[in-house]
Formats: C-alpha cells, structure tokens, sequence
C-alpha cells in the first residue's frame, strides 16, 4: 500500500512511526551485531589457520626429503670463465678445471646486401650436423626469405640481419647448435645464394703436401715425413695422424748398428721441450707435477687424451723401459718440439694435433728408440678446421668446435657447455678461457640453510603474536609491535581479545613454546641439543633489562653465533631439527618434527581450526535468515503502522470539516 502524504499532518505522525520502529528493530540490530562479531571471528580463525599452516610448512621444510642441509652450492674462483651448478647427491669436494676454448657453432656473415635484394626461387637445403632443413622457395624479398629460414629452423638455424657500417647490413647465418660435428653447409641453391653473396668461398686454402703418406719405424730407428712447404701456426690448421704399434725387434750386431745409426741421426736435431729451457747443452725442465692420484669420476675412461686420440683395442702391458715419445715436430729453424705419447693401446689410433699450439713446423720426425716396437703410420694428413670440404666461410665469425678443457690435468672435450657427465651430479657450465687453472669447490648451501631457518623463526613469531592478539586484551600487546605500519596496526586493534578464553589458542601457544625451549639430542656426540645452542632464544636480555618481547615467546637470532654454527656443526643441526631414531628410514624427533606434529591436528582438513570455521559458518548463515525474518516483520510493522495513522489522519480531518460546517452554522448572522 502507498504511503499518505497529508500536508500538515502526516509530518508529526512519520516521527511517531520512526520512534515506535526504532523499538521494533533493537532485536534485528542486535542480531546484527552477533553477525559481524561471527564474521570477524571467522576471519581471526582463518587467519590463525593460514599462519599455522605457514609454520607446519616450513617446520617440515627443516627436515623433509627437500630439507636445506642437502642443498650444495658450487664456488669458481673464475666466475666469468666456468660456473657449476650441484645436485643434492653431489659429494663435497674441489676439483681443478682449466677451460681452453668453449664450444662453439658455425657463424657466417655475408657480404653486405642491397635492401631491395631478391632471392631467387629454387630448393634451399641448409645442414647442421645430422639435421636438414629444405624448403622449396617461389622467390622474393630477402627479408620474407629470412622469415621462411627461420620458421622452419627453430633450434637448429637463426638468420638475422646485422648492421655492419652505419650504412650497410649483412645477414648472419648461425647454427644453434654447438660442437664441431654440427659444421653449417648450404646445399642446393642455398650453395649458389651462399657464394653470390659471399657467404662462402671456394677453398683456396693450398694443401699440404707430404713426401710420403706412409712410413714404417723399425726398432732403434728415426724417419721424417716432409711437409711441402711449411705450416704457419697462425692459420690454425690441424695434423691428423693415423699410428699403430706391432711388436718387432733386433738382436746382436744388427741391434748395434740400428742403435748407433739411432744416435748419430739424434744427434744431429736439437729437441725442443715445451715447458723447458735449452742452453749450450744444458737443458731445464718442468718439474713433474705433484698432484697425486687423480679421483675416479663419471666418464673419465671416455675422455680425450693429449692429444686428443681416438683410438680402439685394449690396454697392453708393454716391457719396462718401453718409451712411446716417438713423435716431434720440426719447427721452420730446425728444431724438434716432442708431441705427448702415444697412447698405450692396441690396434690403429688417430691422433689429432692443434698445430696453432706449436708455430712453424715443416716436418714430423719419428724417432723409435725401443728395441722391440714398430711404429707404423699408415695415413696423415693437414687440414683447416673452418673448411667444409670444397668450400670455406668466407666471413665466419665463429667457428664450430667442441669445448676443451683439462678435468685435474686430464685432457677433456666435449661437444657442449654444459657438461653434466664429469663430476657426479655436477653440471660444468663453460663460458670462457680461464685465465689459469680455476677451482671449483662444492659445498653446502650455507646461505640457503641460514634463510630457511630464519624464515621458519619469523613463521613461529607470526603465529605466537596471532595468538597473544587475538587472546588478551592488553593494548601493549599490539605497542610492543613497533615494526607494525598504522594500518596494521588499527587492524589488530580490532581483532584484540576476539577469541579470549579459547583454550585451543591457549593450548597451542603454550605447547609451541614448550617445544621452541626443549633440548632435542639425537646421539650422545651431538654439540647442538637447543635452539640457544645456533644462537636463537626467547632471552632478550639488553642492557640488563628483559624486553616483553621475550616474556611472550618471541624467537630473537644471534646472526653471528647462527652462522658459527652452521660453519662448524651442520650435521648437528639437521639432526636437531629432524632426526631418526629408531633406525627405520623415518623421521621420528627433533624440533621441526615436534612443532609439525603439534600443528597438524588443528590445520588437517578436519582439524580444530576448521571445526571452528565450520561452527562459525553456521552460525553466519542462521543469523543471516534471522536477520531476513526480522526485515520482512519490520517492514510489514512499519507499512501497517503508516496504513493505520493515515486512516487516522483521514478522520481526523474529516472531523475538523465537519466541526468547521458546524461553527458556520451556529455563528450569528452578519459575522
């Protein structure tokens, strides 16, 4: 029914119907009270429930499977060259690494191009290692060609446009993929397109030639293989030999004369020794390196030797005194630089040598000064490592090449940069030349240990300052707090003696700080049976007075005495936090154990904490329909209050007309 509106009237009787409503609604706001005090209760349980749970977590953090203490962490004394990431089985250790060149990929650069190039069709191949992209090509602008080139290459082949000058591009053609095997060819129309542009060239590089290609050394005799003209160290070419040693030997006088011809033909070649000094027949070398025993690890049978040789048959035990220093180098001044050994195995081996390493040579001299070994070179050969066959990148600007290394002294190479099959749960990954020798040293991750512990302190305080807030009603609870902001702080203000009285609070509280205090051994050796003991305690003593903090509970770190303790009793404090007991593989004691068994019943998915939410929940929504009922029953009052005072109203003025026609009649006449 619509509201009367008497002018006059209606004004004074509004206020009679507001004051008897606001009678009518003292039940409704007082269930409305009891809601919000429900809701905000429901919210401190919620928020007791989340900081619980951070804590169970991080408590079970501290000794867990993924637990810190075996976390490891890998130092470099060369941080730019080599860095090394550590699995959790990776064993405590240093090692000595020397990086002599990083593995690379293939890079060609072209000539620069006119930006209104276009490539003509036809079928482009490109080859990177043992992976082909071939694309059928109708023709267009170079850019929409480098488009196509990248699609279809992805991980395999990149082309980017490179401005070279202020006024002109190239376009750089780069493998994705490292190692020497993974050599960059163009083939079909890509070859032609390659060569216009000056990708690549014919290879012009002159070939050496050799006086023989084959040679057998008998027992106590030298030979020469002649290079046809000399070799220049700055171009980088490689020497590929191919060897085999036989048993063979001489006797009486024969032996004799190899032997003295041996000498003489020695005698007449100054050696040269890399890593020694030659004066006057006085010769100082290196002293032999003294580093003992190298460790076993993961792969070291297949590595590279030095030289890198890859050879098959098994080792052989040859007669004492059997020298296997048969090859040198003669430099373009006639002096003979050794070549590491052969390596002591049978069957055919191929040795490859950098001669980048070794200057000017124009010869390779075999000298055999065993009695009873034939050495025999069936092949050789001198190449340059950035040709491809008939042609040669005419701007590289990488080469691809395998990464070399020296793993303790031990000669390694890989194909990549990341070398995880040396170092048992290490990966190695390589950046650049070292400098010198850099030491890699695996440890544990200390500062990973002290974070986590101090993260599950600032855990426990959160839930002990939740408590205290929402359990008492001192305000110096909440003044005690100074790293609170203004916000924060009018909030716990608000939820201040919230749930006071709760024994389940109480409960936990008092448990959590019984169980921070308590001294956890878990053998008679331990040095770290207390928290106090890696400089953690609720005794915050300062200048002789006891701040409120610590009489609360509250968990204080001494950093200085935390990191002593975890330099120098690591092992103890994983076991002070979770230990086993009783030998069965589980974890059973310690503090992080004690605290997650403690909190577990109130987070669990039926716990305290979420019986009190679900209590909470229905007392939410019964109040909610209450509070509906009562608006229904208040506004059907006030409609029904406001109907009866305009009827009212109606007969109130129908009276006053009446009693006004009346007084008109009775007044005299002439008034």
């Amino acid at each position: 029914m619509s509201d009367m509106n008497i002018p006059g009237v209606t004004g004074t009787y509004d206020k009679y119907v507001e004051a008897l409503m606001k009678v009518e609604r003292i039940p409704r706001d007082n269930a409305q009270k009891d809601l919000d005090t429900q809701k905000s209760k429901r919210a401190a349980w919620q928020t007791a429930n989340r900081l619980a749970s951070d804590l169970r977590k991080s408590a079970n953090t501290l000794y867990s499977f993924n637990n810190p203490f075996a976390e490891k962490v890998v130092g470099s004394s060369e941080e730019k060259a080599i860095t090394a990431t550590a699995s959790r089985s990776a064993e405590n250790a240093s090692f000595k690494v020397k990086v002599d060149k990083i593995a690379s990929s293939d890079s060609f650069l072209s000539n620069p191009i006119d930006k209104k190039m276009e490539v003509a069709p036809g079928t482009y191949t490109f080859v990177v290692g043992d992976k082909t992209i071939s694309f059928n090509w109708k023709g267009g602008n170079y850019r929409s060609f480098v488009e196509a080139i990248n699609k279809r290459g992805k991980g395999i082949l990149s082309v980017s446009e490179i401005k070279t000058t202020a006024n002109s591009s190239g376009l750089l053609f780069k493998s994705e993929v490292l190692g020497e095997a993974n050599r960059l060819k163009f083939e079909d129309d890509a070859l032609t397109f390659a060569l216009e542009n000056g990708i690549l060239k014919k290879n012009d590089t002159s070939a050496v030639g050799f006086d023989r290609q084959s040679v057998v050394v008998q027992p106590l005799s030298s030979d020469k293989i002649a290079f046809s003209k000399t070799v220049r160290g700055s171009d980088g070419n490689i020497l590929e030999i191919t060897v085999s040693r036989s048993a063979g030997g001489a006797s009486g006088q024969a032996a004799q004369t190899i032997a003295h011809a041996a000498d003489e033909n020695a005698s007449n070649k100054t050696f040269e020794q890399l890593g020694s000094l030659s004066y006057q027949g006085i010769t100082i070398t290196n002293e032999a390196s003294s580093a003992g025993n190298l460790p076993v690890t993961e792969s070291l049978q297949n590595s590279t030797p030095s030289p890198a040789s890859q050879a098959g048959g098994n080792l052989q035990m040859l007669p004492q005194g059997t020298n296997l220093n048969v090859f040198s180098l003669e430099s373009a001044r006639g002096v003979l630089i050794p070549l590491p050994p052969i390596a002591n195995i049978d069957g055919e081996q191929k040795i490859t040598v950098d001669l980048a390493e070794y200057g000017d040579v124009k010869a390779l001299v075999l000298n055999n000064p065993n009695s009873s070994l034939q050495i025999d070179v069936s092949s050789i050969r001198i190449y340059d490592p950035k040709s491809t066959g008939e042609y040669t990148a005419a701007n590289p600007v990488s080469v691809a090449s395998d990464a070399q290394l020296e793993f303790e002294g031990i000669k390694i190479t890989r194909p990549t940069n990341s070398i995880d099959d040396l170092i048992p749960g290490v990966t190695l990954n390589l950046r650049d030349k070292t400098e010198g020798t850099a030491k890699l040293d695996i440890e544990p991750d200390k500062q990973l240990i002290k974070n986590t512990i101090i993260e599950f302190v600032a855990k426990y305080n959160q839930m002990l300052t939740e408590i205290n807030i929402l359990t008492q009603v001192k305000p110096e609870i909440i003044d005690e707090l100074t790293y609170l902001t203004s916000e924060e702080r009018e909030a716990a203000h608000k939820r201040l003696g919230l749930l006071s009285g709760d024994s389940a609070l109480n409960s936990l509280k008092n448990n959590l700080r019984t169980k921070a205090i308590a001294a956890y051994r878990a053998n008679d050796e331990t040095k770290i049976v207390l928290l106090s003991s890696m400089g953690i305690s609720t005794n915050s003593a300062r200048g002789g007075e006891i701040e409120a903090g610590g009489l609360r509970g509250y968990l204080e770190i001494d950093e200085k005495k935390l990191d002593e303790a975890i330099a120098n009793n690591l092992a103890d404090m994983k076991e002070f936090f979770g230990a086993d007991q009783n030998g069965d593989k589980l974890i059973d004691s310690g503090l992080a154990f004690a605290l997650y068994e403690q909190i577990s019943p109130y987070t669990e998915r039926s716990g305290i904490f979420a019986t009190r939410i679900s209590a909470l929940d229905t007392k939410i929504s019964s109040s909610t329909k209450k509070i509906a009922e009562y608006d229904k029953k208040l506004a059907a009052k006030e409609a029904e209050l406001k109907r009866k005072y305009s009827a009212m109203e109606g007969t109130l003025k129908d009276m006053k007309t009446q009693s006004d026609k009346i007084k008109s009649f009775s007044a005299p006449k002439g008034e």
